[in-house]
């Protein structure tokens, strides 16, 4: 009798000669009859008493609803127009719950375009056409059995992201995640597609940019080498395959890297591709704004074939915009994106004008199609055969089919897995995809170094197995079929279990210390990344690094000293011979320990002191003070000239331009200078001073 009743009430609702706000309670019972209808559709197990809303959250304007996000248990979020005259449903999602604190920017990105075009509609006080009021009436519907419209489920597996895991190759800046630059959504996005195409073995050409900031930016594509093996789709750790990748991407199209967040001001990514990276010559631009195309079909038609698309959108007339993967469908009416953020809020949206009469939210919206290998001049995909050593700690098999096509008939592959490192303790196996023909396209693990070694799974068919996990450090990995070609093939991601000998960030407050890669009395790891930042608690002008021991993979293994400021590489050590002490005149000092897949050594341990003092006998400047810090209006630097001499004082921003630049003359004796920084922003800056000599003093000060 409720649900008549509910119904009824309803229906007259959606009648209405004008518009309406939908109460929260209504917007409850609908979303989750949409969110169950959905859930059907997505073959997922989940059975309906397990669909309740967790939590609730009201986006509003002037204290009025506009639409509402429900978090649907564990399981993901659904959007909720607040007004019945518009799309009621605007995006969901069955991998990612909303959380207001972080909301990230594609996400934002939809969800502003989606109140503009609501409150658009309620300011105008557009009627809804037939078509919306029966997409209203759809969702009262209670009835979860699924339906039979088209879909194409997500087909991307990767859940990359910007940040430590995946940008150590970005230009280094130490204010940046793991100290260096976030990738770019672009980057992010060109990596995820050619990840999924397992292509080019290798580029074509090069290329360099000058940023303004960090230099000349240069990418050897012809001599790059793509380590696919070591990439996988969720990687632990900072992945060096992955970082490369990303990063040639990124000077492909002039990223303008920053350390927070890092764009494209261009629309250059389809002729990477086509250039750079070996894509199809038919790989395009198509602008919504200026297309003939019926937007939703052409999308359709690519993902169909299993073909990913770039997707990007920004603000009209902002220029700050967006870029990820759509990889799937729904009702050909809401399309997946992958957004480049570990999977956070990846789901299903609406992209279409939310009412009739309605400007498509002012959003711009650009596909790349035809996003594929150029099968003329280049072999692909590259099937899999005879047997390949794999020594990452990280990283995935596969038929060598490719997304599209199916694997050879009469195939017979071999993968032994030794990932690098003496102290991996297990190995874990876990499959994205699996469609081989059923006891006769065989996947078979093995705990060792052959066949003869203990059989831990053996599978075929359609059904992902469970994670495979094992102890010990090497593993046979075998795939033979028949003489039939007519199956997907599968994927697998591998991860060997190894300690965290280091940090991907630590700091040094003390003014002495010792520090070491972590190994101990073993073997360091390869594919390692740490970053130590040496910032004494008290007035320092120098500190000076003491190699104890000193033992890495020459030229391959590299310990880099740098400075606060951004790409300030003092000095790069590598090999078996003990440096001599090396001195950093800063207050901080920046160290990156970086080993690559093969290969491992002893390791090193260094200790550190650091003075206010000592720079005297070169500079003719010592005992320098810089107070207060964090500074309001004036900073005071005190030091004592023994020669009579000017110093230049320059500050910069820490993006690197220079803000603020005096040479004050004939300073001697003790001595105490100020700088008025009215007319400085509050923020972090660096204050350099130097002489006829060299640099005396590099500091970070905080302007409050």
């Amino acid at each position: 009798m409720k649900k008549i009743i509910f119904f009824l009430f309803f229906v007259s609702f959606i009648n209405m000669q004008y518009a309406a706000i939908v109460p929260i309670e209504t917007a409850k019972k609908l979303a989750l009859n949409f969110y169950a209808q959905k859930f059907k559709e997505a073959n997922s197990q989940i059975i309906t008493k397990d669909i309740f809303i967790s939590e609730s959250y009201t986006i509003s304007d002037n204290n009025i609803a506009v639409f509402y996000i429900f978090n649907i248990a564990d399981y993901g979020y659904i959007l909720i127009s607040g007004e019945n005259n518009t799309t009621p449903i605007l995006a969901y999602s069955f991998e990612s719950t909303y959380h207001p604190n972080n909301v990230i920017p594609a996400f934002k990105m939809w969800m502003d375009a989606y109140k503009k075009s609501i409150l658009y509609a309620r300011k105008n006080n557009l009627s809804a056409n037939n078509e919306i009021k029966n997409r209203w009436l759809s969702i009262t519907n209670t009835n979860n059995e699924k339906n039979s419209s088209k879909s194409v489920s997500p087909f991307i597996h990767s859940k990359w992201d910007q940040d430590n895991n995946f940008n150590i190759k970005c230009p280094a800046d130490a204010a940046g995640p793991g100290g260096h630059c976030v990738t770019g959504c672009v980057a992010t996005c060109l990596g995820q597609l050619m990840y999924y195409y397992r292509f080019p073995s290798h580029g074509k050409g090069n290329y360099s940019y000058t940023h303004n900031v960090y230099g000349n930016l240069s990418a050897d594509y012809e001599n790059t080498y793509y380590k696919w093996d070591a990439m996988c789709d969720v990687p632990t750790k900072p992945n060096l395959a992955i970082s490369e990748l990303i990063s040639q991407s990124g000077i492909g199209v002039d990223m303008h890297y920053s350390a927070n967040s890092s764009g494209m001001y261009n629309h250059s990514a389809a002729y990477v591709l086509k250039t750079y990276f070996k894509y199809s010559p038919a790989v395009r631009y198509v602008f919504r704004d200026s297309t003939n195309l019926r937007w939703d079909s052409l999308m359709i038609t690519q993902l169909d074939k299993k073909m990913p698309l770039y997707y990007a959108g920004w603000s009209v007339p902002n220029v700050d915009g967006h870029a990820f993967v759509c990889d799937g469908y729904q009702d050909t009416t809401y399309f997946h994106f992958n957004f480049g953020w570990s999977g956070v809020s990846d789901g299903y949206f609406y992209l279409n004008a939310l009412s009739p009469g309605n400007n498509n939210f002012n959003l711009a919206q650009e596909l790349i199609i035809n996003i594929y290998p150029d099968t003329a001049l280049y072999t692909y995909p590259s099937y899999c055969g005879g047997q390949k050593t794999l020594t990452a700690t990280e990283g995935s098999i596969e038929d060598g089919s490719g997304p599209i096509n199916n694997y050879q008939a009469n195939s017979n592959c071999i993968w032994l897995i030794t990932p690098v490192g003496d102290s991996i303790s297990s190995l874990n196996f876990n499959f994205s995809s699996l469609q081989t023909k059923l006891n006769h396209g065989i996947v078979k693990i093995y705990k060792g170094i052959n066949s003869s070694a203990p059989l831990m799974g053996s599978y075929s068919g359609d059904s992902i197995p469970t994670s495979v996990s094992f102890n010990g450090k090497e593993a046979f990995v075998s795939f033979t079929s028949d003489n039939d070609s007519l199956f997907a093939g599968f994927f697998i991601n591998y991860k060997a279990t190894t300690p965290d000998y280091c940090s991907s960030y630590k700091y040094l407050n003390t003014t002495s210390g010792t520090f070491t890669d972590g190994s101990g009395n073993k073997k360091y790891n390869p594919n390692t990344y740490c970053t130590w930042k040496i910032s004494p608690n008290t007035p320092t002008t120098n500190i000076t690094l003491h190699f104890i021991n000193f033992t890495t993979e020459a030229n391959k293994d590299i310990l880099r000293v740098k400075t606060f400021f951004p790409d300030s590489v003092l000095a790069t050590f590598s090999g078996s011979n003990i440096p001599q002490d090396f001195t950093v005149n800063s207050d901080e000092a920046i160290i990156e320990w970086i080993s690559d897949y093969e290969n491992e050594f002893a390791g090193w341990e260094i200790s550190y002191t650091s003075s206010n003092v000592g720079i005297n006998a070169i500079t003719g400047i010592e005992n320098i003070f810089v107070y207060p810090n964090p500074v309001d209006k004036t900073l005071n630097i005190m030091m004592n000239i023994t020669d009579k001499q000017d110093v230049m004082f320059d500050i910069y921003s820490m993006e690197g331009k220079l803000i603020y630049s005096e040479n004050r003359k004939n300073l001697f004796g003790k001595i105490k200078e100020e700088i008025n920084l009215n007319n400085i922003k509050s923020g972090i800056y660096l204050l350099q001073l130097s002489n006829s000599k060299k640099e005396i003093l590099r500091q970070k000060i905080i302007v409050k």
